[in-house]
Parts: C-alpha cells; structure tokens; sequence
C-alpha cells in the first residue's frame, strides 16, 4: 500500500509541472552525515556516515530565479545503536550497533538562484519536503525488538543552501528533519545532512 502511494506521489507531482517549465536532468552523488532523535535518554545513538546519489532533475518555472531541485536519490540514514542489553532498565551493559537504511528519497525542494553579475557562478537556497521509501532495512529490522516495527516509509524538511558554476555544476548541503516515526515504539527520527555535487547535462 505504502509503495502504491509513493509511486502515485511521485506520478502527480510530474503531472502538476507547469508544461512551459525547462527542465534539465543530472547526477548527483555524495554523502549522508545522519543521526537519529530520540524521547528518551535509556537509547542512545550517534553519527553515522553514508552515501547519497542518484538522478538530479531540475525544473526552473517562469518566475525569475526561482525553481524546483527534485531527483531520485538513494541516501542511507540511521545511526549507530547503544542499547541496554535490558531494554527495560535505563542502566547496565550496552550493546552497540551500526544500523544503515537504505531509502530512495524524492525531493521536492523550491530553490531560489542568485547569479554572481559578470561571473559563472551563481548561489542558490533551497527548501521544502521530502518522501523516502525504504529499499534496504535488513539492519534496522534487527533490532525491531527494542523499538517495535520498523516504517518503511518517511517524511521530511529539508533545508540548505550551495553554489553552482555555468549552470552545469553544482555543490550543495542540506539539513533533513524527518517528520515520521522510524519505529511504531517511541519517537524515534531521522536526523541529518546531505553533502552532494551533482552534474547537470
């Protein structure tokens, strides 16, 4: 139902382009720092570094300067995992755990563009959400007995900013707040950067 959904979001939101809207497609790669939040002290977790890339799609809309950056990106999150070897005590041994979850995320980013006068390089700040579908959740379906049942499915904000060079390159970081549950126990989310390069064509 979830993979469905998605792929009925991503079906609209190509649809709802304005038809008069240039449109240039690219790659992008680069990495992931992530985190995960929690509502409580007893589970803890820490940084954790992954890869992020895939297709760039940008659109640029009749309004001068302004734009939608999206794609199809595959980004790994997670963190790595210091659990109470009780889980019902906030004390005791620690049991730690590197958990990568592999997501193919879609953003859906307004971008604003700055052009430098006289010169090849341009700024641009972006924002707005993201929908990632989890393609790769063997390590967090490991610990599904401390947090619960794993989502396979999220939502999110990003926000960031980057630089761009002829229109054909660009450098850019954004910071991702995951809106939904990562397991049904407890308030566990997404949390983290994305630092990537992309070439458009």
């Amino acid at each position: 139902m979830k993979r469905t959904f998605f792929i009925a979001l991503v079906a609209a939101f190509l649809i709802s382009l304005p038809s008069q809207a240039q449109i240039k497609f690219g790659v992008r790669a680069g990495v992931s720092v992530a985190d995960l939040s929690f509502d409580s002290d007893v589970f803890n977790s820490s940084n954790i570094t992954g890869f992020s890339g895939g297709l760039a799609v940008d659109f640029k809309i009749p309004v001068v300067g302004l734009g939608v950056s999206s794609g199809l990106l595959y980004t790994q999150r997670g963190g790595t995992f210091k659990i109470p070897s009780n889980i019902d005590e906030a004390v005791g041994t620690f049991t730690s755990k590197d958990v990568r979850i592999g997501y193919l995320d879609i953003p859906v980013f307004l971008k604003w563009n700055f052009s430098i006068p006289l010169s090849p390089v341009g700024v641009f700040i972006q924002g707005g959400p993201y929908f990632s579908l989890a393609l790769d959740d063997k390590d967090a379906k490991d610990i599904k007995e401390a947090f619960g049942s794993f989502n396979n499915f999220d939502t999110g904000l990003g926000l960031g900013a980057g630089v761009s060079l002829f229109s054909k390159l660009e450098v850019g970081a954004y910071y991702g707040w995951g809106l939904t549950k990562v397991y049904d126990n407890g308030d566990v989310k997404n949390r983290g950067w994305n630092i990537t390069a992309a070439y458009f064509f």
